[in-house]
């Protein structure tokens, strides 16, 4: 869908908006707050003047320590912190689910990946997925890391940022250093 528009969220959620899921249905309707807070942008998708869905995403702390591996593999004593991009939900209106709306959210948020570490440090890009979409994620390169802590219906996946050139330097200073 190439007309799509997005927009940082500067009001309330649309109040009749359903994506036919209560637990996200209700984080788009508490978005806006958070967004006034600065816990977490979010943002409304119009087509055609009429609002077809949300996302969030947030900054996320991880602590390294208690990954394993791939995540667990290069870290000093003092930073065993990770920092994610995290997509908090990408809601769609019930009605124009099956329309591919979804992924053209998914990939906007994808391309705008790479202009957000331009200016901040981030190693990953997290989500939680349903069960049933944890194959389709994995198209987009996400690994499937653990169950969800916070929803048992989701697992937590992760794109990892590392470019091949950076993880070979890091191997080579470890074999340096350490």
């Amino acid at each position: 869908m190439d007309s799509l528009t997005f927009t940082k969220m500067a009001k309330p959620a649309d109040p009749t908006f359903t994506c036919g899921i209560e637990s996200i249905d209700k984080m788009v309707k508490d978005s806006y707050f958070l967004c006034l807070m600065k816990r977490s942008y979010a943002y409304e998708v119009t087509y055609n003047g009429i609002i077809v869905g949300y996302y969030r995403i947030e900054l996320k702390r991880f602590d390294n320590s208690k990954f394993d591996p791939p995540l667990d593999e290069h870290s000093l004593d003092l930073y065993s912190d990770l920092y994610a991009l995290h997509i908090q939900y990408i809601a769609v209106r019930k009605e124009y689910q099956q329309h591919h709306i979804g992924s053209s959210i998914f990939e906007h948020i994808l391309q705008s990946v790479d202009d957000i570490v331009k200016c901040c440090p981030l190693r990953l890009v997290t989500l939680e997925a349903f069960h049933d979409l944890i194959n389709w994620y994995s198209k987009y390169a996400f690994i499937d890391l653990a169950p969800s802590l916070d929803n048992p219906e989701t697992n937590l996946m992760f794109s990892d940022l590392i470019s091949s050139s950076d993880l070979d330097k890091i191997q080579s200073l470890e074999a340096t250093y350490m």
